[in-house]
C-alpha cells in the first residue's frame, strides 16, 4: 500500500513536468532601438503566440541557448543604421546575428531588410531553408528573390493588433508631429489634445519590461481616441489594426513608400492649410485595403503554430 501511494504521488508531480516539457515552446524577437514602434511590433507578435512565449533580443539570436528548441517568430526591421539603435549597439551587431543558433527554429514573417544590404552565402542558404520568407514590402521581396529565395508579401505585424478598449473618448491624439502641426490642430478644434512620442528616453531605454508596458499603454491611448494625427509610420499602422481613424502626416521632405498606400496621408503644409480632407470632429473610418494583409498574417501565424504543435 505504501509503495502504491508513493507511485501515485510521483505520478502527480512528474506527469505535469513530462507534459510541460512535451509542449512546444514559442518565442518572438525584440529589437534594441530608440523607437517604441519596435516594442509595439513585439506586442503584436506576442499576442499571436501561445501564452508564455519567450522574448529573444535580435542581437542574441546567434548565441541563444536553450535546453529545448524555441519556435521563434521573427518579424520587423532586420537591419538598422546605428542612429536608430540604442547606444552600445551597432549595425555590425545586428549583422553578426543573421543566422539564429541551432536552439531556435525560426519562422520569418513581416520581415523588412534594407534593399542595399549584402547577404552572405550562408544567410542566403539559411533563408532558402526556411522559405517562403514573409516580407513587409516589395523592396525586401525583390532583394530576396534576386538571390533565389522564395517570398510572400505579408505586410507589417502591427496590422494584426486588436483594440481591447471598450469605448472611444472625445480626444485627439498626436504622435511625433512637428510643432506647427500641433499648433494647428489645437487651434482648429475644441477637443482635448494629447501628444506622445515614440522616442525612448535614455533613462528607460534598456528596461525591456518598462518599454513593453509603456508601448501597451500608448496602444490603449490610441485605441480609445476619437482619432490620431501621426507622423510616426509605426503608430499610424498600429491604428489600422486598432481601427482608430488616423491621418498620417508626411513631414517636410519625407517621401511616400509602399506602407503609406494603406493609410490616409497628407503633407504637413496641406494639413495646416486645411487641405487634408480630414475632420477630427467627424473622422472618417480608415480605408480597408489593409484588411486582406491583416487576415493573411493572422492565418499564416495560426497555421504555423498548428503545424508546430502537430509535429511534436
Amino acid at each position: 500500500m505504501k509503495r502504491f501511494l508513493i507511485k501515485c504521488l510521483l505520478a502527480l508531480f512528474i506527469s505535469p513536468l513530462i507534459l510541460s516539457n512535451a509542449l512546444p515552446q514559442f518565442g518572438y524577437v525584440t529589437y534594441p532601438t530608440i523607437d517604441l514602434c519596435d516594442d509595439m511590433n513585439a506586442l503584436a507578435l506576442r499576442r499571436l503566440l501561445p501564452e508564455g512565449a519567450l522574448p529573444i533580443p535580435r542581437t542574441d539570436l546567434a548565441t541563444f541557448q536553450s535546453d529545448q528548441t524555441i519556435h521563434t517568430l521573427i518579424a520587423g526591421c532586420y537591419v538598422l543604421p546605428d542612429e536608430c539603435l540604442l547606444p552600445g549597439f551597432t549595425h555590425e551587431d545586428m549583422c553578426t546575428a543573421w543566422i539564429p543558433s541551432s536552439d531556435i527554429d525560426p519562422f520569418y514573417s513581416g520581415l523588412n531588410i534594407d534593399p542595399n544590404e549584402t547577404l552572405s552565402s550562408d544567410v542566403i542558404a539559411h533563408y532558402k531553408n526556411h522559405s517562403p520568407i514573409g516580407t513587409v514590402n516589395s523592396a525586401t521581396q525583390t532583394l530576396l528573390n534576386n538571390q533565389g529565395i522564395s517570398t510572400i508579401i505579408t505586410g507589417p505585424m502591427l496590422l494584426t493588433l486588436d483594440n481591447d478598449m471598450p469605448n472611444r473618448r472625445p480626444v485627439i491624439v498626436m504622435v511625433d508631429v512637428d510643432e506647427a502641426v500641433q499648433n494647428y490642430i489645437e487651434s482648429a478644434y475644441s477637443l482635448p489634445v494629447i501628444t506622445f512620442s515614440h522616442q525612448v528616453s535614455s533613462a528607460m531605454a534598456y528596461d525591456r519590461h518598462w518599454r513593453l508596458n509603456h508601448a501597451q499603454k500608448l496602444l490603449h491611448k490610441y485605441g480609445e481616441a476619437q482619432c490620431v494625427i501621426s507622423s510616426s509610420l509605426g503608430a499610424s499602422l498600429a491604428c489600422l489594426g486598432l481601427e482608430t481613424p488616423v491621418l498620417h502626416v508626411l513631414k517636410e521632405g519625407e517621401t511616400s513608400n509602399e506602407m503609406h498606400t494603406l493609410l490616409r496621408t497628407c503633407s504637413q503644409s496641406d494639413l495646416i492649410n486645411g487641405l487634408s480632407n480630414f475632420s477630427c470632429n467627424t473622422p472618417p473610418p480608415n480605408d480597408q485595403t489593409y484588411v486582406p494583409l491583416r487576415e493573411q498574417l493572422i492565418d499564416q501565424i495560426t497555421n504555423w503554430i498548428a503545424s508546430v504543435n502537430t509535429s511534436q
